[in-house]
């Protein structure tokens, strides 16, 4: 239930929007000092364009989705870090999210 609004964000936000190139969304999960990181990288168009794509775009309805996983993830320690990727000339090359959860929260 964490992970999944940040995949749908980069598919619907991110890959949706791309012309020139196939989309890709990849989710890395690897254990690293005590902690269980998840990495779910998008070569999307990137959140500032995604915002401004969006204001200009009627919107029926607002998700709650990042809002929610933002105040669950506080809730079990979970650190969230969003990262806009950007090539050599600065452009936008889509986003990168790494949820860092403390493995002594999991249980099995």
């Amino acid at each position: 239930m964490l992970f999944q609004p940040y995949v749908e964000n980069a598919i619907r936000h991110g890959i949706r929007h791309l012309e020139n190139k196939k989309g890709k969304v990849e989710i890395r999960l690897l254990q690293r000092n005590g902690m269980l990181e998840c990495r779910i990288d998008d070569n999307g168009i990137g959140r500032e364009k995604a915002q401004q794509i969006q204001k200009n775009t009627h919107i029926e309805y607002q998700s709650k989705g990042m809002q929610l996983s933002r105040r669950r993830a506080a809730l079990y320690g979970i650190d969230c870090e969003i990262l806009d990727k950007k090539n050599e000339e600065g452009k936008p090359e889509g986003t990168t999210v790494i949820l860092k959860i403390p493995l002594n929260e999991i249980q099995f």
